[in-house]
């Protein structure tokens, strides 16, 4: 090991020495402005009120945070809401860009979630459901999607050229959910 070191410091040294091994120089001065700093700051601040919430949340139901920790790994942008007249606790969280909105009972049992997204983010068999269900509508806006116990609905926009519909998808059974008509100009 003693000549390698040796023969690896032979060659090293004349590189250290060397100035082209000096560091850049920076042609531009250093420019911070309120918006840069803010910038900066805004990620930190963000993980700090992420902390604060998880933290809350473990106060109040080790058992709720236990179960959110796990099934959002994710999720980020947390707001705990604790109304003490109800019997339960709303945790509003993100996770990939879409809004989740999750119930749990006072000792941390899980009730439901309401996880809202793109259109786009609908998986392709329910999508695909729909279109044979509904020819000539087509799918578009946010879905929501509920998950309660072990059941998973889907409520999906979907149009054509004179109403819009709600179509509510469970296990891969369709029905309106709700229906509006175009108003025709």
């Amino acid at each position: 090991m003693k000549p390698i070191l040796v023969r690896l410091l032979a060659f090293l040294s004349p590189l250290a020495l060397n100035e082209a091994a000096i560091a850049q120089k920076s042609t531009s001065p250093l420019n911070f402005t309120p918006s840069n700093v803010k910038i900066a700051v805004a990620p930190y601040a963000a993980a700090e009120a992420d902390l604060k919430a998880l933290t809350e949340m473990k106060t109040l139901s080790p058992k709720m945070f236990e179960r959110f920790t796990r099934e959002f790994k994710t999720a980020y942008d947390i707001r705990v809401y604790n109304n003490k007249e109800e019997r339960y606790i709303q945790v509003n969280s993100k996770t990939d860009g879409d809004l989740n909105r999750t119930t749990f009972t006072r000792k941390g049992k899980f009730l439901h979630n309401i996880k809202h997204y793109d259109f786009s983010k609908l998986p392709g068999s329910i999508a695909e459901n729909i279109n044979d269900a509904y020819p000539g509508y087509e799918i578009f806006g946010g879905v929501a999607e509920i998950k309660v116990m072990n059941k998973v609905a889907h409520l999906v926009l979907i149009e054509n050229k004179k109403s819009w519909k709600r179509v509510k998808v469970i296990d891969g059974d369709i029905e309106v959910y709700e229906e509006f008509d175009k108003s025709q100009d």
